[in-house]
Formats: C-alpha cells, sequence, structure tokens
C-alpha cells in the first residue's frame, strides 16, 4: 500500500488489459476509468515495453497494454471485473 492511514487507503496496481476488455480500443478519457472507479493512471506499458507516463486523455487502451493505476483497494477489485 502508498498510504494506510485512518481514511486513506490508496493502492498502486498493474492492470492488465484483455483482448476482451471492455476498455480495449478505446482512449482513457472514453473508458471514464477517473469516474466510475475512481481512479488515476499514473503509466501505460504498452506491450513493446515502452512506457508513457503521467498519460493524457487522448491515450488510446490496447489488449496487452498494462496500465499502473492508483486508488483505493475496493475501486481497484470493481475494475478488475472489465479487463
Amino acid at each position: 500500500d502508498l498510504a494506510q492511514s485512518g481514511d486513506v487507503d490508496l493502492q498502486m496496481e498493474e492492470l492488465i488489459i484483455s483482448p476482451e476488455s471492455e476498455l480495449a480500443g478505446k482512449t482513457l478519457a472514453s473508458s471514464h476509468l477517473r469516474q466510475r472507479f475512481d481512479l488515476i493512471i499514473i503509466a501505460v506499458r504498452k506491450p513493446s515495453g515502452e512506457m508513457h507516463f503521467n498519460p493524457g486523455p487522448h491515450e488510446p487502451i490496447e489488449a496487452g497494454d498494462m496500465l499502473l493505476a492508483v486508488g483505493k483497494t475496493s475501486n481497484l477489485k470493481k475494475v478488475e471485473e472489465i479487463l
């Protein structure tokens, strides 16, 4: 955990995008990850190993990408259902 004190329960997770994921083919903005799951995406790693840090809203999400996300443990567990 990054921080855990009182009401703060933040964790960093690597989220792997499967070919069947509803996120594949969307941008970060159109995925609504922040609004739906209250997550912050701090980097996207492409299958080639290329890292895109602090990705913008128009960053594409593709199958095989790894999203480095920060959020509450409960929200990270919820997003795993759509990966």
